[in-house]
């Protein structure tokens, strides 16, 4: 887990200059850095992050492996990790996702899913930041491979963000794409049905829900290939309506980053062509 923080920090402190980092000392006199996750204090080597090692490796500890085509854990890509990427695992060979790939710091439970849940309030809008920098962080050598044009969020309905106050996945993907160079797409597609909460349909009504509820407004994605970012994943009902629409219109290709993956449960749940 150090390894590739301590990597990964001159990366993002790329061109840093003194003047700012003399700023950062003097605001530090007054106001100290502290870990977004658990606000203990921060040393020099993390504040770039905003989370502390600690807590980097509560939210990473994870060892399982998951299949990049879909997410969900894999006997067979532990057997042959070493050996090459597997493209597809037994839950979600047989089915079709427009999407093409997903990358994930690991599964929804414990703190990665408490860690989550509190970006989806205002105060949590600190804390998806970070949680979007250590993404694009764990896995920048196999975004880097997707070669993305493009990071932009999942829309949320304007009600609902009203409602809520915060948006978690549009600052993940602030984070994302100021640590990895690539620009961020405000407003490209929005939500533009208010539809009912995903997380109690059924596979079959989580479809139908989400059916027409995107709209692209700047429809100059032909050829692109964008990297929807999202907070969690279930079943990719979402993602994978959104990555249908952008190519639709064009789009080369769509590959998903979440934060955290629950995972596909058995081929039933999954989503069919």
């Amino acid at each position: 887990m150090a390894y590739w923080l301590n990597y990964a920090r001159p990366l993002y402190h790329k061109g840093y200059q003194k003047g700012r980092a003399a700023v950062h000392t003097a605001l530090d006199l007054v106001i100290p850095p502290t870990c977004n996750y658990c606000r203990c204090d921060l040393n020099d080597e993390s504040r770039w992050l905003g989370l502390c090692h600690n807590c980097c490796f509560l939210l990473t500890r994870s060892t399982e492996l998951y299949c990049d085509r879909c997410g969900t854990k894999s006997a067979t890509q532990i057997a042959e990790h070493t050996l090459r990427r597997i493209r597809t695992c037994d839950a979600c060979k047989h089915f079709k996702f427009i999407f093409s790939e997903i990358f994930t710091l690991g599964p929804y439970q414990n703190h990665l899913r408490d860690a989550v849940l509190q970006t989806k309030y205002p105060q949590g809008y600190s804390l998806a930041l970070a949680l979007g920098r250590m993404l694009a962080c764990a896995q920048k050598k196999e975004l880097d491979a997707f070669h993305a044009d493009l990071i932009i969020a999942t829309p949320m309905h304007w009600l609902r963000r009203f409602q809520r106050g915060a948006h978690g996945p549009d600052a993940i993907a602030q984070g994302m794409a100021k640590y990895l160079g690539l620009p961020r797409a405000n407003r490209l597609i929005i939500r533009s049905q208010y539809t009912e909460k995903q997380v109690a349909l059924s596979q079959t009504q989580r479809t139908k829900n989400l059916a027409g509820a995107f709209r692209l407004l700047k429809k100059n994605v032909v050829n692109k290939r964008i990297l929807l970012i999202d907070d969690v994943m279930t079943t990719g009902a979402t993602c994978n309506e959104i990555a249908r629409v952008f190519r639709s219109h064009g789009a080369k290709d769509v590959a998903v980053a979440v934060v955290a993956r629950q995972g596909l449960k058995d081929q039933k749940t999954a989503l069919r062509s």
